[in-house]
């Protein structure tokens, strides 16, 4: 597996937290009894020596599959996916981790929409055991598939959706949240109540009070 960043400072960056990330995760396991700290020591290290990382992105050039995690810019994500036509293998798989834009509109700018799909993952990643496959009508179905099989293989549980605004997570959490603003400027409950109606009553584990647009009293639009 390949870490690509334009910047080595950056790579270097992200490999330090992944090790923290695998080290707290494999401390849990000892913890919980669930395995020996020569076993999670062994496992961290097998994990980390099957990641490299680069600054080049001809380092991509031999991977089945790129997952991109660019920022969310128009201008600087059509610009990749434009330049990586050219960088990836004929056959390579091309994935964004995007959340706010289509996958169609990069799949055109890659120009072969047969290899671009969408694999949204969900922070912080280690933990959360959802990813949304996106696939477009012109994916092929064997990506598609490999998709699915890979986030299997991550643990996580693959949810297979089509080509919309917001895909299915946000597509259902915005309203919610945006509701819970509305009642809240309304004075029709506070939030300690909008909490505890959304954590007993829906299953919601984080606190509508903690969101960044309630402490700023901000609504939503």
């Amino acid at each position: 597996m390949v870490g690509f960043d334009s910047s080595a400072a950056q790579a270097a960056k992200a490999v330090s937290a992944i090790t923290r990330s695998l080290q707290a995760l494999a401390a849990k396991a000892v913890k919980k009894g669930a395995t020996t700290q020569a076993a999670a020591d062994a496992h961290v290290a097998a994990s980390l020596s099957r990641l490299s990382t680069s600054a080049d992105r001809g380092a991509l050039g031999d991977c089945d599959l790129v997952i991109e995690a660019a920022p969310e810019d128009w201008d600087f994500k059509s610009k990749l996916y434009r330049e990586l036509k050219g960088q990836l293998r004929a056959d390579a798989a091309l994935a964004s981790n995007t959340s706010g834009l289509l996958i169609g509109d990069l799949a055109r700018e890659f120009g072969d929409p047969s290899r671009v799909l969408g694999m949204h993952y969900f922070n912080p990643v280690p933990l959360m055991a959802l990813c949304e496959v996106i696939s477009l009508p012109s994916t092929a179905a064997d990506i598609t598939a490999a998709a699915v099989e890979l986030v299997k293989a991550q643990g996580k549980t693959a949810v297979l959706c089509t080509d919309t605004p917001g895909f299915v997570v946000n597509r259902l959490l915005v309203p919610f949240l945006a509701q819970a603003v509305a009642l809240h400027d309304r004075g029709v409950a506070s939030t300690a109540d909008i909490d505890a109606a959304m954590k007993l009553g829906c299953g919601h584990p984080v606190s509508f009070q903690a969101h960044p647009r309630l402490r700023t009293k901000t609504p939503f639009p």
